[in-house]
């Protein structure tokens, strides 16, 4: 792939599109797969889960499940990689465990951002109203809120070789991470403003969706029948992250492809070796 970062963009853009094309049952499966998943998890369980991190673990632990397949294909496709009969890998339960750890560090990172800022926020509450206050208040807010995102981003950016890795070379855990954190010395600037620019739509898209969702979504905890609007509500969650997850792996497969044609011969990404991956 050539070097030049829009060529990587438009490449990015061009296989997101055409995983569409390439994958249409697999994406509808994974579709609702997820809403079915979802729904169960809030609403069927046979058991209650306690409310918090155990509730939200669980429910994030679903990413993994329904779209590390969808992870794996679109990557698999970008790269011009054989399609492996067999969807439920091994690879693909790698690339499951990654999304889901990714999922909850940054859930982890939320709380920790929120208890911050709310400790910060207290006194200025307690203070009483004026108009000075309540613009500091303002100004907590939206900063903790900025910082949150571009931590989260810059982190994500960072590890995001972990995913073609995974999928593609017969690696285990360290060394994946390894390899990953390694690779992006020197192309870290690059990675971020390809991400930043190749994420735009689904910015778009998650807006639009998630306003969506909130207009349908009757937030219900009962172990009761879901009405057709949850139902429609759950299918739009599912239909925001299955775009998401798509673009993602375009994404990563594109900063791999690139990231992998710029490193020196000696410190090359390994290549993909034919048997069984090693325990971690």
């Amino acid at each position: 792939m050539d070097q030049n970062p829009w060529l990587t963009l438009v490449t990015i853009w061009r296989n997101a599109l055409l995983v569409f094309l390439r994958s249409p049952l697999l994406i509808l499966g994974c579709l609702l797969f997820y809403t079915l998943l979802s729904g169960y998890w809030h609403h069927y369980l046979p058991f209650d889960v306690p409310r918090g991190f155990a509730s939200q673990a669980g429910y994030l632990f679903l990413h993994g499940l329904a779209f590390g397949p969808l992870v794996v294909a679109v990557i698999q496709d970008s790269l011009c990689k054989p399609r492996r009969r067999n969807i439920w890998t091994v690879s693909v339960l790698w690339v499951g465990a990654a999304i889901v750890l990714r999922e909850i560090a940054a859930y982890g990172l939320t709380v920790l951002f929120h208890a911050a800022r709310d400790a910060i926020a207290q006194p200025m509450v307690a203070e009483g109203y004026s108009r000075a206050r309540y613009v500091r208040l303002g100004l907590l807010y939206w900063f903790s809120y900025l910082c949150l995102a571009l931590t989260i981003f810059l982190l994500s950016v960072r590890l995001i070789l972990l995913l073609p890795i995974l999928a593609l070379e017969d690696l285990n855990w360290r060394e994946a991470l390894s390899s990953a954190w390694k690779a992006m010395r020197g192309n870290y600037v690059l990675a971020l403003t390809v991400s930043f620019a190749a994420l735009l739509p689904m910015i778009v898209t998650d807006r639009f969706l998630g306003r969506l969702y909130r207009s349908l979504s009757m937030p219900d905890n009962l172990p009761v029948r879901l009405s057709y609007r949850e139902w429609e509500a759950l299918m739009t969650r599912s239909a925001e992250l299955t775009l998401d997850y798509i673009l993602i792996a375009a994404l990563a497969a594109g900063l791999y492809q690139t990231i992998r044609s710029r490193l020196p011969a000696t410190t090359q990404l390994p290549r993909q070796v034919p048997g069984r991956r090693s325990a971690a």
